[in-house]
């Protein structure tokens, strides 16, 4: 059974799709369209490409959803104008404000807060019915490892706090009006960034180099909204940072700090 958990899927809501528009911006055919890319896009945060670096060529995209070349074409044009969907610069499409047509985070930890209950009610019931005391073990060290997990957590340094509470007065500032889901999101975020330390993905430093960059760019900022978000983008955007530096001239705290060292040793 696949798991709630994965982020393959979206919420429907039948009365948006209904009364929302949709339904008067696009005929019957464009509406068809809209939910074979919005399945692609499910696969891959919102993003309709063939990799990180490559979009779909329209043929390819005709021939997988079984769509006149043409009308294909047309209809995706349409969404471009109507702002459903960006054009990123090197073609991929990637569907505007995708957060909108995802579950919460707070409903996402729900999902996998029901799925951990059921387990361990299903565990509970297997060592109900089983003689042996090998089961009724096992079903305790369990639920004990799954305590520990939640200690964990909570483990983060006031660093990783800074960090979360950083992130938080970016978006602040770039929008102010969005509505921060659940009672404890910036405790999740300071975990997050601590996972990022612990497992080597990303130091200090550089969560708070790229927390600042996303949120000057006028495509990202909007688009990330979450440490969770961040952490899954962390190495696609960290490259369109340094991408983006080099362009304008502009380079990282170490490159600064190597070629100083450079120009010490030559003196």
């Amino acid at each position: 059974m696949i798991k709630r958990t994965s982020r393959d899927w979206i919420p429907f809501w039948g009365d948006k799709w209904l009364f929302g528009s949709m339904r008067q911006e696009f005929d019957v055919a464009e509406r068809g369209i809209w939910w074979d890319l919005m399945s692609i896009a499910m696969k891959d945060e919102g993003f309709i490409r063939a990799n990180e670096d490559t979009p779909y060529p329209i043929q390819q995209l005709s021939g997988m959803l079984i769509v006149p070349e043409d009308l294909l074409k047309k209809t995706i044009e349409k969404f471009i104008k109507k702002a459903k969907y960006t054009k990123l610069k090197n073609g991929t499409l990637y569907i505007t404000n995708w957060n909108k047509y995802c579950f919460t985070d707070r409903h996402m930890r729900r999902f996998e807060t029901d799925d951990s209950d059921k387990l361990s009610a299903e565990k509970d019931t297997m060592s109900e019915t089983e003689d042996t005391e090998g089961t009724v073990a096992d079903t305790r060290v369990d639920k004990i490892r799954v305590d520990k997990r939640r200690v964990r957590r909570t483990l983060y340094s006031e660093q990783h706090s800074e960090l979360a509470t950083l992130m938080e007065s970016k978006i602040k500032e770039r929008l102010p009006r969005y509505k921060f889901m659940g009672k404890r999101y910036l405790e999740n975020w300071a975990n997050e960034f601590r996972l990022m330390e612990k497992k080597k993905e990303a130091t200090i430093s550089e969560i708070k180099e790229l927390i600042i960059w996303i949120y000057k760019d006028d495509f990202w900022y909007k688009n990330i909204l979450s440490a969770e978000k961040f952490r899954k983008q962390f190495g696609t955007r960290w490259e369109d940072m340094k991408d983006d530096k080099k362009k304008k001239g502009v380079q990282t705290r170490e490159e600064f700090n190597t070629m100083q060292k450079k120009a010490l040793e030559g003196k």
